[in-house]
């Protein structure tokens, strides 16, 4: 007991208002001789130590609730972590669910586009193939061509072979109005040398569609509808642009060219 005393005495040297240190300092001078002399000391040491032992509980209780207060607010701010990581995962998960959609979307809105300029497109071309039609009717009872001499085919065929070399360079260039122009000016002229080099007659202009009538009456050949019809086509594309009154676009002038091109080599095949 005096070494535990001692001790005690050292905390409270210290911490003169420790109460666990006051408290068993006061037990121990009641367990040593002479330490309660009076009962009156003794009923007063005792009385204290009840306090103290009181004071000493409800400072515990307190400690412990304080710590049970820590934990629940512990646990409680982790399970707001916890579902603020669950939201962020489920906001995550929907973002992308969202730009996916959006991707769809996109991709349904740019085919549907794409779908509608091709019918314009197959509107516009059926259009002008009735329209041909029609004027085909209507050109019977005229003439489609008149009368050349051979030695207009030299010129015919250098203008046609110009308007070719033009229609190159402006692909080239990415220049796609001129290029698409040199184009349908190639197939005329090209037809037209094909019809005074054989037969020296040539379209009437300005109606060229009758060059595809003068070839179908005059060429007698097994692959001849096959080109008339790419020459068709090009007079048909031609109508479009000069009736919207605008420059030749690029797809347009890629679809020109190509005709114009196997146009040219199906000349060129029965040209000297």
């Amino acid at each position: 007991y005096r070494k535990a005393l001692e001790v005690f005495k050292a905390v409270l040297a210290k911490n003169p208002n420790d109460k666990f240190a006051l408290y068993y300092a006061q037990l121990c001078k009641e367990a040593l001789p002479g330490g309660l002399s009076a009962g009156k000391g003794k009923a007063g040491g005792k009385k204290e130590a009840a306090n103290n032992v009181s004071d000493l509980e409800k400072e515990v209780a307190y400690v412990k609730g304080d710590i049970n207060e820590q934990k629940d607010t512990e646990e409680l701010i982790e399970k707001k972590a916890e579902r603020r990581a669950e939201r962020d995962a489920l906001i995550k998960i929907k973002e992308k669910q969202l730009k996916e959609q959006e991707e769809v979307l996109e991709e349904e809105k740019q085919d549907y586009l794409s779908q509608e300029k091709l019918s314009k497109r197959a509107e516009k071309l059926k259009s002008e193939t009735e329209k041909w039609k029609g004027m085909k009717e209507r050109l019977v009872f005229k003439e489609p061509g008149v009368p050349t001499d051979l030695t207009e085919y030299p010129l015919t065929l250098n203008k046609a072979q110009k308007y070719y070399a033009t229609m190159k360079e402006a692909l080239r260039m990415s220049r796609w109005n001129s290029a698409g122009l040199n184009a349908i000016s190639t197939s005329i002229y090209y037809a037209d040398a094909i019809l005074i080099y054989f037969h020296q007659v040539k379209s009437a202009t300005p109606e060229h569609e009758n060059v595809c009538r003068l070839l179908a009456q005059c060429m007698k050949r097994a692959d001849v509808d096959e080109n008339i019809f790419s020459l068709r086509s090009i007079l048909n594309m031609k109508s479009i642009v000069e009736r919207e009154d605008r420059p030749i676009t690029r797809s347009e002038a890629i679809f020109l060219a190509d005709k114009a091109e196997k146009f040219t080599e199906w000349c060129r095949t029965m040209l000297p």
